[in-house]
């Protein structure tokens, strides 16, 4: 209850209170045989009227009051709701954009290099090998995917450096671990087309692809940044 709705609520009250004294005052003045002129009895009167009238008054400025309140409890509602959907968007982006870990079925997928007697790899994997596989389960509706425990994101890069793949500025190598997160029936069907990436890179490595119902990617580390690039001006209607 506001400061104000509790003053005109205690106003009231004395009103009522006092209305109802100078009413008792003047009976039991009458009970009792005494005499009251009729200037003391206009003035109790008018008295009386003139409480009245504040009570009608303050019970107009309740009224108010309490709509004045209800129409601020809905709008602070509203606010909230607006900002329960705003922070629902933009966790939505957060996650499309890797910046909080996701769970959810999806594949992973192992590729390993085949190797000598010696342990020495017959053939390295490649990064355009890597990046081949990873563009196929985008294509086939991953929603979310990690190479060995490295979001990809956006600026995220694939490529050979040196004896090692750098993901995320992170130098990987083989055994190489794919976490896709999807629809597992959907991305293990794309991987395992007859003629399709997999299928033509069994030759060089040993590639498992595992159904899960339960996945975790995690998210990237560090949020990006733009150093030069700024939204573009909206062009001219």
């Amino acid at each position: 209850m506001s400061r104000r709705v509790a003053q005109a609520l205690i106003l009231t009250a004395a009103g009522l209170v006092l209305g109802l004294l100078v009413s008792l005052q003047l009976k039991n003045v009458i009970a009792a045989g005494g005499s009251v002129s009729l200037i003391r009895i206009r003035e109790l009167n008018e008295r009386i009227d003139a409480l009245e009238q504040d009570n009608a008054a303050l019970e107009r400025e309740i009224v108010a009051l309490h709509s004045e309140a209800f129409e601020r409890e809905r709008a602070a509602q509203a606010a909230s709701e607006q900002t329960d959907a705003l922070m629902g968007a933009l966790e939505a982006l957060r996650a499309e954009a890797g910046l909080t870990p996701l769970s959810g079925p999806g594949v992973t997928v192992t590729i390993r290099q085949r190797t000598t007697a010696g342990g020495e790899a017959l053939q390295y994997v490649s990064d355009t090998d890597l990046l081949n596989i990873v563009n196929e389960l985008w294509a086939a509706g991953a929603e979310a995917v990690a190479v060995n425990n490295q979001r990809l994101g956006a600026a995220s890069e694939i490529r050979r450096a040196g004896a090692y793949i750098s993901i995320n500025g992170y130098a990987t190598a083989a055994p190489f671990t794919i976490t896709a997160l999807g629809d597992e029936k959907a991305l293990s069907s794309a991987l395992n087309l007859y003629g399709g990436v997999v299928d033509m890179l069994s030759d060089a490595y040993d590639i498992e692809i595992i159904r899960q119902s339960s996945l975790t990617v995690p998210a990237l580390e560090g949020e990006p940044g733009f150093r030069y690039a700024r939204p573009a001006a909206e062009p001219p209607s």
